[in-house]
């Protein structure tokens, strides 16, 4: 059990990893008129990244070596 929880937790910070190269967790979100308007804007943004990460991970780039 405790090797599986290590490993989901090596998976997110690669993943957290990842997210930090595209700078969308360190800049502050300007777009959006409103709070709500805001919020829906950066989720578009943070799931559109996070697409890009998944095609990257299935094309050549996984997380760890499937060795």
């Amino acid at each position: 059990m405790q090797g599986w929880l290590a490993r989901a937790l090596a998976r997110q910070e690669t993943f957290h990893a990842r997210l930090k190269f595209f700078n969308i967790l360190g800049t502050i979100f300007r777009h959006g008129t409103s709070t709500e308007n805001k919020m829906q804007m950066h989720k578009m943004a943070l799931e559109a990244v996070s697409v890009l990460i998944q095609y990257d991970y299935e094309n050549g780039h996984p997380p760890f070596d499937c060795n």
